[in-house]
């Protein structure tokens, strides 16, 4: 491999210096070297680097995590090069790809025809394309069912813009009536862990083709929470986008969080199903002994059908409000407004 140029990308690198650690043999157990695609690329030595690039997906995940990681990049090495690599969210098919391209035109459009660049030389590892020439494609097939708008001949640094059938086009894409997922918002805390893991996640992508006694009974759907995503935007636009994929969400209340009700407002806005859960110790008002006094659920919510649930053995309604009822009550309830999906 030679090593002036990136294994990773072909281009020229600087910075190439082993960093201070050293094996019993005086060998470097660590190397780094600055690539102008990659960033800073970071390896436990050369034959791993090389392994790494032998194969085509692998290495496409390594160039897009280093580029998307820039400096705060982790050292790959022998122990943890797969675990980061398999957590690099790489687009299965051409039309994942295609939608990446797109959906980067959307995000960043402010206006209507609000012109976006991308520099091809630079950003295809945004897109996981192979090459300069694969993003060029994806680009072009875009322009040509007029998607974007733009020079028809272009190289390097290039400008477009969305037109209106590329904006109804994505629009139509995000809000997928045919979608499997469900979308949960809920304070993330170890006062609701118990929640989500024993109840909400089982219930949501359970077997419902089993006995409903069984404990793998659910509704089969996904599940998509927010933190549980890879991603490298704006923490509001991928909620906005995976509940725009959603075919219905489960908001959950306790907690008062602003988050939960502004994501169970945007999907009711969308007309997706919401089902509303909360600690039913978070049902009301609380005055506290110093004088202040702890929100319950909005008054504006407060009628609604709300499944409620508690994980507090002392609780005297505990037997009814138990996390084990409570995944019943949910299972029974996304079965009533979306269906099973067996």
């Amino acid at each position: 491999m030679e090593t002036e140029n990136c294994c990773l990308c072909n281009s020229s690198i600087s910075n190439k210096h082993s960093e201070d650690m050293y094996t019993t043999k005086g060998v470097p157990e660590s190397w780094q070297y600055d690539c102008p695609i990659c960033g800073r690329v970071k390896y436990e030595d050369i034959a791993l680097l090389e392994k790494i690039c032998k194969d085509e997906i692998l290495k496409i995940k390594a160039r897009y995590y280093f580029s998307q990681n820039k400096k705060q990049a982790e050292n790959l090495t022998r122990n943890n090069f797969e675990a980061i690599l398999n957590n690099v969210p790489y687009p299965t098919s051409l039309l994942g790809k295609i939608k990446l391209v797109l959906d980067h035109y959307y995000r960043e459009t402010k206006y209507l025809f609000h012109e976006i660049t991308i520099n091809i030389e630079q950003d295809y590892p945004l897109f996981f394309c192979r090459n300069t020439s694969e993003l060029e494609d994806i680009i072009k097939y875009l322009y040509d069912n007029e998607l974007i708008l733009g020079p028809e001949y272009f190289i390097g640094e290039t400008t477009f813009h969305l037109t209106p059938k590329g904006i109804g086009y994505i629009e139509e894409l995000e809000h997928n009536p045919k979608s499997k997922q469900c979308f949960v918002a809920m304070w993330f805390s170890k006062n609701t862990e118990n929640l989500y893991n024993k109840a909400i996640k089982p219930a949501i992508e359970g077997d419902p083709n089993k006995n409903p006694n069984d404990e793998v009974y659910g509704t089969g759907y996904s599940v998509r929470r927010i933190d549980e995503k890879q991603h490298i935007n704006y923490i509001t636009d991928e909620l906005i986008k995976e509940i725009r994929h959603s075919k219905f969400i489960i908001a959950d209340l306790t907690g008062n969080r602003g988050g939960v009700y502004y994501e169970a407002g945007f999907a009711f806005g969308l007309g997706l199903p919401v089902i509303l859960t909360c600690h039913k110790d978070w049902q009301k008002e609380l005055s506290k002994n110093c004088g202040c006094k702890r929100d319950g659920i909005h008054f504006d919510l407060q009628q609604k059908n709300i499944l409620f649930w508690t994980d507090d053995p002392n609780d005297t309604e505990y037997s009814k409000y138990n996390l084990v009822e409570f995944k019943k009550a949910l299972i029974a309830r996304i079965g009533a407004v979306v269906g099973l999906n067996k």
